[in-house]
């Protein structure tokens, strides 16, 4: 927190320097305090000054009502911005309470990711070892491919009459399952929870910010399935994260208002 707080006290020193010397700071600027300020929602300041530090770099970056030249083109930057803002705020109690996902899942990463054969093929995924994972109620084995920059793969395998808890992340999925039977509930952008039925050969998805929940019905027989998702290409824009929500009813939050308003 005190660095990035430091990051941003940085950049607002050179903003107020180049306007004491008759520079306006330009519009092409904006894509770096854009990957600052859309940093995972636990990591945005909490105190007064911080936030006030933030916002002032905003208005220099992303331009304001007064400026003329670059406000056309700043715009839809400075929504982005402020966006940013209002769902980091709204969401750091969330987070703040929630166990650490990401770092519990590269954790597991590191310890139980496969690398392909020749960095182009797994052989087998219907019976390749998996590994428990505590924080998700099932096991799985994740895979390398090194040429590979925006998507990965992995095997999980749900025990007989079992669930993974209610979660939703900022990425795409795609569930091939390889056995058994069970279905998914499913939630996107406060729309009405969809359940979806599944079973052996069949293919389904989560999209993106959507809460989900998997349940396999079987009593008897554990369930497979083969997940792609695009982890990588969001790591890569900064903005990877996973929640933790209630299996009851996941209750609306900010990322949910922000698909609203767009």
């Amino acid at each position: 927190m005190s660095f990035l707080y430091e990051v941003v006290r940085k950049l607002l020193l050179q903003v107020r320097m180049k306007s004491d010397g008759k520079e306006k700071p330009s519009w092409r600027t904006a894509p770096t305090t854009l990957r600052l300020t859309s940093s995972h929602p636990s990591q945005a300041p909490t105190s007064r000054t911080s936030w006030t530090a933030w916002c002032v770099c905003g208005q220099e970056f992303y331009g304001n009502k007064e400026d003329k030249t670059g406000a056309a083109r700043s715009f839809s930057l400075r929504r982005m911005f402020y966006a940013n803002v209002r769902r980091a705020r709204r969401m750091e109690p969330i987070m703040n309470k929630s166990p650490d996902l990401v770092t519990s899942l590269e954790d597991f990463i590191k310890s139980f990711s496969y690398a392909a054969q020749q960095g182009l093929l797994v052989e087998n995924i219907a019976e390749h070892p998996v590994h428990a994972r505590a924080d998700r109620g099932n096991a799985a084995a994740y895979f390398s491919f090194p040429d590979i920059k925006s998507m990965e793969a992995h095997v999980s395998e749900i025990p007989p009459a079992s669930s993974t808890p209610t979660h939703r992340h900022s990425c795409e999925a795609l569930f091939f399952v390889l056995s058994g039977r069970g279905y998914s509930v499913i939630r996107h952008a406060g729309q009405p929870n969809k359940r979806v039925t599944w079973e052996a050969g069949d293919l389904f998805c989560t999209p993106i910010y959507a809460w989900h929940q998997h349940v396999n019905t079987d009593p008897a027989r554990p369930a497979r399935y083969l997940e792609i998702t695009t982890i990588p290409l969001m790591k890569s824009l900064g903005d990877w994260y996973i929640e933790a929500g209630d299996d009851k009813e996941p209750e609306s939050s900010s990322y949910d208002d922000e698909a609203k308003q767009h």
